[in-house]
């Protein structure tokens, strides 16, 4: 078999600095996908692939390329429709790839784009091309905020899953290897982020001890391991941002006589890593790889030698056979547009809801059967599998495949070595574990069933409801708090007994799309004769202790008048950090720290401000705060956080580039709407059943009532 033998050197002299791309096609004419055709001529359709082609292993980038031009032509041997890919390829390191992007937007003739490789980078190039829809298929990147933010735009296609499943596939392999105590290393910023948000949760989840989430930058990488290394743990998670950053985790750790073990995630594994040297023998990690039932790797290896899974070739040849399938369904008239041809491609089921038949589809067999199909309308139609694995996506978005191989791998003698493989999917060929997305939580709190409390006739209801931040980019918080403000006034509330603070800066906010409205995640207009108490730019959180204690003044004249006959709801819907409810802009420590809440707390027990109070708080490590109550032991408060006080909490259902709720408002909201009245613990389970992602948290709740009796109705009349 022919074999690609160009050299790094080689590539470097053909590689430009500059915007031009080193072109990769076997003619300079090109032929739109409207050109009429004949028989005796082929089609020449452009397709941008960017990748960082300079960095050492960008050989391997062309020899993928040079593989499928091979299978496409063979395959399509004797066909009377025939096309062939003119590949623009783009260095990501050495090109400003905003202004890249708005071009590749800009040409028609682009069929799709392909890349680039890692996450920060996409998050660039999608954000360009979503507006014009024009297919990107990211073949490597993993951010879970990248499938966050484009999904529902039909035109993002994600080869790999996102990194919630590889940080659940990490700690599986910990498990696995006897650890009991973990911690995560993790590089501040989009990729990094995902390990951020998951970790604790899914630690937590199989039974492990998360010691703690130490997140760096490049100017205190070497402090926040020392943090690390000094936990307690007795493995590290690392989550690298790059080879350099690998080094000089390494550096750090081999100067140890002992030290926990470390894990690298994908970034790690690559080409560069091996010219470490000795420095990296030993080293372990995670990354998606090849079906190892597929033979990709096998014939890789026959055809150039080395190894094929530390670049994620086979996820790169899948992108590259997707376009190829999609471009056969548009160039025979089957579909119209390539987003169209990608999800006739990627389906899974017949038009009857039979299961189509599974092909194997990335070599040249199989590529064929599969093309043969898709020039006919009614032609025969496959799951396919292609080099990575089954290239199935989820049917809700149909944005990223629902099922990765990862390599759990290891340096050994200057080459990096797979030991074995590992999914997420129970398969009989890899080792299971459970599915990140779709888990729901075993692991809640117990209740006393037996507890008694004598509480005074209800007099009357109160509510506090605060959206912490004030930016557009947080337009989430002010939606749930008007939400809820919403459904409390439903549910009998009126606006004098209904303290409404947020910063009111939406509804005529110059990014707004829909002018004077604030919209729900359905479309809901939530700014309806909206009664706003204070701006959060106006007040402090002493401001908000004395509301609560009904310490009215000329600058708060709205306050809580409660007495100890009256139950009183604080929400809370903002962003926090341990140890802290942060204000608006404001500096942590004068957000409403654990401090301050413990004051709050012995004041409000001390003068009887309240018969029951229900703090709903839904901030990042929100319980680090309400423990505070549980500390002092105060009776008749509980607290429901969205997040133990190690975990982050989750936004979802992104609209017009922000966010428009949180899970947990989201399921909180949604159990008020809908349930009749429910017992406390019923109330509590739905949402920890529900919000995944993070834990739901009762703080507290021995001394607020018996969860299995007293029923949510005493602050939400379930009309």
């Amino acid at each position: 078999m022919k074999r690609y033998s160009l050299t790094p050197l080689t590539l470097l002299i053909l590689l430009t600095i500059c915007s031009t791309p080193l072109w990769m096609g076997c003619s300079d004419d090109h032929n739109g996908p409207d050109t009429p055709l004949t028989e005796a001529r082929d089609t020449l359709y452009t397709v941008a692939l960017i990748q960082p082609i300079s960095r050492v292993g960008g050989t391997h980038v062309m020899q993928i390329t040079d593989w499928i031009q091979e299978n496409i032509k063979r395959a399509q041997e004797g066909m009377s429709r025939r096309f062939r890919l003119k590949l623009e390829l783009y260095d990501e390191d050495r090109i400003d790839l905003d202004s890249l992007a708005l071009e590749l937007r800009r040409r028609k003739e682009v069929m799709a784009v392909i890349g680039p490789r890692y996450s920060a980078h996409v998050d660039v190039v999608a954000n360009r091309l979503k507006g014009a829809r024009k297919t990107l298929i990211a073949p490597s990147a993993t951010s879970a905020d990248l499938i966050r933010s484009y999904a529902g735009y039909d035109f993002f296609w994600a080869l790999v899953e996102s990194d919630i499943t590889q940080c659940e596939v990490v700690l599986d392999r910990l498990l696995a290897n006897g650890h009991k105590r973990v911690a995560l290393l993790a590089a501040s910023g989009l990729y990094g982020q995902t390990f951020i948000d998951w970790f604790a949760f899914q630690a937590s989840e199989m039974q492990l001890d998360p010691k703690g989430i130490f997140e760096y930058q490049d100017n205190n990488l070497e402090t926040q391991l020392t943090a690390a290394l000094a936990s307690g743990s007795d493995a590290i998670i690392c989550a690298p941002g790059s080879t350099a950053d690998v080094k000089r985790v390494l550096e750090v750790t081999s100067q140890l006589d002992e030290a926990p073990e470390l894990i690298f995630t994908d970034v790690a594994c690559n080409p560069e890593l091996l010219t470490l040297g000795e420095l990296t023998e030993r080293t372990i990690g995670v990354t998606p790889c090849a079906d190892p039932e597929s033979g990709f790797e096998i014939a890789h290896r026959v055809r150039y030698g080395g190894d094929t899974t530390y670049n994620k070739e086979a996820q790169l040849y899948d992108a590259l056979l997707l376009v190829v399938a999609a471009l056969t369904a548009v160039d025979n008239g089957v579909c119209t547009t390539m987003n169209e041809a990608m999800k006739e491609v990627v389906a899974t089921t017949q038009e009857n809801g039979s299961p189509r038949p599974s092909l194997m589809a990335w070599n040249e067999t199989g590529m064929r059967t599969l093309l043969e199909g898709l020039c006919d309308k009614e032609g025969p139609r496959y799951d396919i599998r292609g080099a990575s694995g089954k290239l199935d996506f989820d049917t809700e978005q149909q944005t990223n495949v629902i099922c990765s191989i990862y390599g759990y791998w290891m340096i050994y003698n200057g080459r990096i070595v797979m030991l074995s493989h590992l999914s997420a999917d129970g398969s009989r060929r890899t080792e299971s574990t459970l599915a990140a997305w779709n888990w729901l939580p075993t692991i809640s709190q117990d209740f006393d069933a037996e507890a008694s409390f004598d509480y005074p006739t209800l007099g009357e209801r109160w509510a506090l409801l605060v959206a912490g931040s004030d930016s557009w980019e947080n337009y989430r918080h002010q939606a749930d708090v008007l939400d809820l403000y919403q459904l409390l006034r439903e549910r009998g509330y009126t606006d004098d007994h209904i303290i409404l603070i947020q910063e009111d800066n939406l509804a005529q906010h110059p990014q707004n799309p829909y002018p004077g409205e604030v919209r729900r995640w359905d479309d809901v207009n939530l700014h309806v004769n909206v009664h706003t108490d204070y701006h959060l730019s106006d007040l402090t959180p002493d401001d908000l202790t004395a509301i609560l204690l009904g310490q009215s003044s000329d600058r708060l004249p709205a306050v809580i008048r409660s007495t100890d006959a009256d139950n009183v709801l604080v929400f809370w819907c903002g962003h926090g950090v341990e140890g802290c409810y942060l204000w608006g802009e404001r500096p942590q420590d004068e957000g409403m720290t654990t401090q301050r809440m413990r004051e709050l707390m012995t004041r409000l027990k001390a003068e009887g401000h309240f018969r029951k109070m229900l703090w709903l708080v839904e901030t990042c490590y929100s319980a680090s705060v309400a423990q505070a109550a549980e500390e002092l032991e105060v009776h008749g408060v509980m607290f429901l956080t969205s997040a133990s006080p190690l975990e982050p909490s989750k936004a979802e259902i992104k609209v017009d580039g922000v966010y428009r709720t949180n899970r947990f408002t989201r399921i909180l909201t949604g159990q008020i709407r809908e349930a009749k009245a429910m017992t406390y613990r019923d109330f509590y389970y739905n949402l920890f059943r529900y919000t995944i992602g993070s834990h739901v948290q009762a703080i507290n709740s021995s001394l607020f009532d018996n969860l299995y009796k007293a029923k949510t109705d005493e602050y939400f009349d379930h009309r």
